[in-house]
C-alpha cells in the first residue's frame, strides 16, 4: 500500500493554525447537567495525524463527524502461523449493516447550565503512588487490589507498585489469551444473567443502582446478547461494582452485537439516580455500547470509581449502525465506542475483545479542568483491533486520556480496512505501556501531549498536563510491528511528543510550543522488539521514533530493531534526542539519523553504549523470539549508566513478555546468563 504523508506546501498553513490556536481533535460531550447532591453511592461493604480543526466561539464541543463505512464488519484477526490462542470468529454471523447515506452528527449541547470549573489544587484522588519494588509476577496467585491514593503516598522516586497477578477466578495467565473464566459472587449482591438464571436478559439489571461489591455475572450463550448499558456508581478499593463475563468451556466469552441493541431499562430504574435524561436530545446514549459516566443527579465533578469490566466480547457500536433507545425509537449512534469512560478513576478493562465499532476503547478529558479527566485507567489482556471509521483519521482502537495508564498484555491490531487512525492513542501522563504485540495502522502508538492541558483556560488549566508525572513515559516488553504486507503501515509508526499544534519541522527556525499546552517530553524505552518491513514503494522514508521537537528525549536500551525492504529508514523523522544506551541490536538496514532534508541543529542520535549488528535470527517471520545463534542472546543488561535514579526504571523489570499476534501475558524466563535483548527470551 501507498503511504501518505501532509503534502509539503501545507507545512506554512499548519504553522499558522498552531501559532493561532491548536486545531482541536478532543473529542467532546456536553458538560455534565447542573447538578445538586452529593455522591450518595454508599458502601456498607468490607471488602499524528490529528484533525485540523478550528473552534468556533459559543458551540459545544462536539464529537468529530464520522464517515459511514459501508457496512463493513471486520472479521476477527487472523492469526500468524501459530499463535499461541488464535483470536475467534463471532459464535453468530452478522449480516452487513446498512450505511447511512449521510450521518447526522449535531454539535452537542449541554441539559442544562453548570457551576463554572473550580481548579482543585487538591484533586480528591491523588496520582497512582509507587509503592515497594517490583516483583516477578506469579501466575497462579490472586491479584492485588488497586492502589488507594492517600495523603501519605511516597515520593515520585520510589518504586511502581507491583504488576498485577491473573484474577483468582481464572486459570494462570501464562499466554493463556482465551482463558475460562467463572462466576464471582459479590461481597454486596450478585446479579447472574443469561439462559436458566435470574435474569434471562440484562434489561432489568439496576444498572444504575449499583454500589461497592456489586457483581453482575454474564453467562455464555450461543447467541450474542442486543443490550446496552452504563454503569454510574462507585466501588472502593476492596470492593469494586464489577461485569463479570463467565466463558463456556472452551473460553469463548459472552458476546454483545451492538448493531440493533436496547440500552437496558435498568440504567433508568432508579429515580433521581438515572443515568440518561430521555429529554435531552445530548443524553450520551449513542455514545457507546457500555458507557461510563456520572447520573443525572451526580453533581458536577462526580466521577464513578473502582469498576472492573472483563471477560467480553463486543463488536457493532459504529455509525453505520442503529440501536433502540430508552424510548423506544431507532437511532442512529454516532462517532461511538464499544466501551467509553466519562471522566472516571480507576476503572480496569481486563480481558474484553473489542471490534467493529468506531472507536474500540475511548476515555475522555475535557475542558483543562482535573474534574473531567480520567485518572488511573488500566487496560489489560484485551484484544482490540478491526475498529475505525474509513476515510477517517480520527478514530482509533483506543483512545485514551487519563493520568497514570497501566497499558499491558494487550492485543492492539489493524483497524478496518480504509480507515486512517492509529492503532493505539494516548493523551495520558506517566504511562506504563508493557508486554503489548502492536501492529502498525496509520500509526502503531501515538504518543502525545494532553488536550486539557490549557489551549483554552491557560494558566488556570487543571488537566492532565498538570500532573508532577506529566511528561515521563515508560514503553518496555513490546512487540511493534510495521509490516505493509498485512495490509496498513506507516512511515511513522511511534510517534512521542504532539501533534495538532505543530512540531519541528525541517528548518532552523526552532518550533516553540505554546507554554499552556507542554508536550510529552521523556520516554523510556526498553526490552521492546521493533520490526519495520517496509519498500520504498509504500514509504520512501520510514522512521523508528518520531519526536516532535529538539529536546523530546527517547532513551532506548536493550531493544531489537529489525529492518526488511528498501525504504530509506532513519531514527527520527525531523527532530528529537535518541539516547542509545547499554545495548541495543540493529539488523537488517543501514538506519541513518534523520532524513535527508532535516538540520543538524534539530536532532541529535547519541550512540552511548553498543549497537550490535548480528542478526537476531527470529524462530520465524512472525514468531519473534530469538532463535538458535541469535545476536540478541544474553546482551540485555539493567539500567544503564545515564539514567536518572529518580525515574522508576529500577522497579520496571521485563519479567513478563506478550505471547504473537494475541493477548495475554506470560512469565519471561531468563535462560542464560543475562537477559536476552527484545521483548522476548529465547525459547533455548
Amino acid at each position: 500500500m501507498q503511504i501518505r504523508s501532509i503534502p509539503r506546501i501545507l507545512l506554512p498553513l499548519m504553522a499558522m493554525l498552531a501559532a493561532a490556536g491548536c486545531a482541536d481533535d478532543t473529542v467532546g460531550s456536553p458538560p455534565a447537567a447542573s447538578q445538586s447532591g452529593a455522591d450518595t453511592v454508599a458502601s456498607t461493604v468490607d471488602s499524528s495525524l490529528g484533525v485540523l480543526r478550528h473552534k468556533w466561539p459559543g458551540r459545544p464541543p462536539t464529537k468529530p463527524p464520522v464517515t459511514p463505512d459501508a457496512g463493513v464488519v471486520v472479521p476477527p484477526a487472523k492469526p500468524d502461523a501459530a499463535p499461541d490462542v488464535a483470536p475467534r470468529a463471532p459464535d453468530v454471523a452478522r449480516p452487513p449493516a446498512t450505511p447511512d447515506a449521510a450521518p447526522d452528527v449535531a454539535p452537542r449541547a449541554p441539559d442544562a447550565a453548570r457551576p463554572p470549573a473550580t481548579p482543585d489544587a487538591a484533586p480528591d484522588v491523588a496520582p497512582r503512588a509507587p509503592d515497594a519494588a517490583r516483583p516477578p509476577v506469579t501466575p497462579d496467585t490472586a491479584p492485588p487490589p488497586p492502589i488507594v491514593p492517600d495523603a501519605s503516598a511516597p515520593p515520585k522516586d520510589a518504586l511502581p507498585p507491583p504488576a498485577p497477578t491473573p484474577d483468582s477466578g481464572l486459570p494462570p495467565v501464562s499466554a493463556l489469551s482465551d482463558p475460562v473464566t467463572t462466576a464471582m459472587t459479590g461481597s454486596h449482591v450478585t446479579y447472574d444473567v443469561g439462559p436458566g438464571k435470574t435474569y434471562a436478559e440484562p434489561d432489568t439489571v439496576p444498572w444504575c443502582g449499583l454500589v461497592a461489591g456489586d457483581v453482575v455475572n454474564i453467562y455464555w450463550r450461543s447467541t450474542p446478547y442486543r443490550w446496552k448499558f452504563a454503569l454510574r456508581g462507585s466501588g472502593t478499593q476492596a470492593a469494586p461494582i464489577v461485569v463479570n463475563g463467565v466463558t463456556d468451556a472452551s473460553g469463548h466469552r459472552p458476546q454483545f452485537d451492538f448493531n440493533g441493541a436496547r440500552t437496558a431499562s435498568g440504567c433508568n430504574s432508579c429515580g433521581a439516580n438515572n443515568i440518561f435524561n430521555t429529554a435531552s436530545q445530548w443524553s450520551m446514549e449513542d455514545y457507546a455500547g457500555i458507557l461510563v459516566r456520572g447520573g443525572m443527579s451526580d453533581a458536577y465533578g462526580y466521577k464513578p470509581k473502582w469498576i472492573v469490566i472483563k471477560n467480553l466480547e463486543m463488536s457493532g457500536a459504529k455509525s453505520a449502525n442503529s440501536f433502540i433507545n430508552l424510548s423506544g425509537a431507532s437511532t442512529k449512534y454516532a462517532g461511538t465506542a464499544g466501551i467509553w469512560l466519562q471522566p472516571s478513576a480507576d476503572v480496569v478493562l481486563e480481558n474484553n475483545v473489542v471490534y467493529d465499532h468506531d472507536w474500540g476503547i475511548f476515555t475522555m478529558s475535557k475542558d483543562d479542568t482535573f474534574l473531567e479527566a480520567c485518572e488511573r485507567i488500566t487496560i489489560r489482556n484485551s484484544r482490540v483491533y478491526g475498529n475505525g471509521v474509513v476515510g477517517s483519521y480520527t478514530q482509533h482502537n483506543v483512545y485514551i486520556q487519563t493520568t497514570n495508564p497501566l497499558v499491558e498484555g494487550n492485543y492492539f491490531g489493524l483497524l478496518r480496512a480504509g480507515a486512517a487512525g492509529s492503532s493505539y492513542k494516548s493523551r495520558c501522563s506517566g504511562e506504563i505501556f508493557r508486554y503489548n504485540y502492536v501492529e502498525a495502522s496509520a500509526r502503531a502508538i501515538d504518543w502525545v501531549y494532553a488536550e486539557d492541558s490549557g489551549g483554552e483556560q491557560g494558566s488556570t488549566a487543571t488537566g492532565i498536563a498538570t500532573q508532577p508525572d506529566y511528561g515521563t513515559d515508560y514503553a518496555y516488553g513490546n512487540i511493534i510491528v510495521n509490516d505493509c504486507s498485512l495490509g496498513n503501515c506507516a512511515a511513522n509508526p511511534i510517534h512521542y511528543g504532539g501533534d495538532n499544534c505543530g512540531e519541528q519541522d525541517d528548518t532552523s527556525t526552532l518550533f516553540v510550543q505554546s507554554p499552556y499546552v507542554p508536550y510529552r517530553s521523556h520516554l523510556y524505552f526498553f526490552n521492546n522488539t521493533v520490526v519495520n518491513r517496509v519498500s520504498q514503494g509504500d514509504s520512501y522514508r520510514t522512521t523508528v521514533f518520531q519526536p516532535s521537537l529538539r529536546d523530546t528525549t527517547i532513551e532506548a536500551w536493550n531493544n531489537v530493531f529489525a529492518f526488511s525492504g528498501d525504504s530509506r529508514f532513519s531514527w527520527v523523522n525531523s527532530a528529537g534526542k535518541i539516547n542509545l544506551r547499554g545495548n541495543n541490536l540493529v539488523y537488517g538496514a543501514t538506519v541513518y539519523d534523520a532524513n535527508d532534508l532535516a538540520l543538524p541543529v534539530n536532532y541529535a542520535i547519541s550512540k552511548l553504549g553498543t549497537i550490535a549488528s548480528t542478526d537476531p535470527k527470529f524462530v520465524s517471520a512472525t514468531n519473534f523470539h530469538p532463535g538458535a545463534g541469535s545476536g540478541a542472546v544474553d546482551l540485555g543488561t539493567g539500567v544503564p549508566a545515564g539514567i536518572s535514579t529518580s525515574t522508576l526504571c529500577a522497579g520496571l523489570p521485563a519479567n513478563m513478555e506478550p505471547p504473537l499476534k494475541t493477548n495475554g501475558l506470560s512469565v519471561r524466563t531468563q535462560r542464560g546468563a543475562a537477559i536476552d535483548l527484545g521483548a522476548m527470551e529465547a525459547t533455548q
